[in-house]
């Protein structure tokens, strides 16, 4: 996964996913407090990525200071960590001073059971030999993006995506503008089946951008 920050929150899954994800953000500091809305929506996305209370009260006050959490600049992930979850997989990046990065995939269907960005979220069905309708997500502090593909999985190294749709970039507060495309349609010599999406949001002075995606390969699905 290329690290965002750039971001984070959150993460959702085939969301995404979104796993092993990866993105790359930059983050300025001019300096600025949250308003309370952007504040108790940082939360909610922290929350969301599994961050303590503690820790949520170090990154703001972080924030407010005009210091970017590691997880929105250039700093590498002290952990990576998978998990299941009732709807797919996520994957989190964790990094030093508590801040986190995730993807996920979608591959069943499940209603959330906490707070979500989307107002829905539907994972993969079946349909002729393809998984249909997978979400694939990244989350972080301040945003998140998804898309919406088909994929089949191949034992003749023949894997395949198709149809890249509903394509989504939120933000707590500012601009967000996405772009994507699927990069090989077909497993082949040169690599796995692969799509990608690449965002970019700011709140405030925070500014994150970063691109991730899904690489179906033999019977293997993974995000970055």
């Amino acid at each position: 996964m290329k690290a965002h920050f750039r971001l984070s929150i959150l993460l959702a899954a085939l969301a995404v996913g979104v796993i092993p994800l990866a993105g790359t953000a930059a983050a300025s500091a001019d300096s600025g407090a949250l308003t309370d809305s952007q504040e108790a929506a940082v939360r909610v996305n922290m929350t969301r990525g599994g961050i303590s209370l503690h820790i949520q009260d170090a990154l703001i006050d972080k924030i407010e200071a005009g210091i970017a959490p590691d997880s929105l600049g250039e700093v590498s992930p002290v952990d990576i960590v998978t998990e299941r979850t009732p709807s797919g997989t996520r994957t989190i990046q964790i990094f030093e001073d508590g801040s986190r990065t995730w993807t996920e995939i979608q591959t069943t269907s499940a209603k959330p059971s906490g707070p979500t960005i989307n107002a829905s979220i539907s994972g993969c069905r079946s349909s002729g030999g393809w998984k249909v309708g997978c979400r694939v997500g990244i989350y972080d502090l301040i945003s998140s993006a998804t898309f919406v593909i088909d994929y089949q999985t191949s034992t003749s190294a023949r894997a395949k995506v198709r149809d890249m749709r509903s394509l989504t970039c939120d933000n707590i507060a500012g601009p967000c503008t996405r772009s994507g495309g699927i990069k090989r349609a077909t497993q082949s010599a040169a690599g796995p089946a692969w799509a990608e999406l690449s965002y970019a949001a700011s709140a405030g002075w925070v500014h994150t951008k970063g691109s991730f995606g899904i690489r179906v390969s033999g019977t293997s699905v993974t995000t970055y």
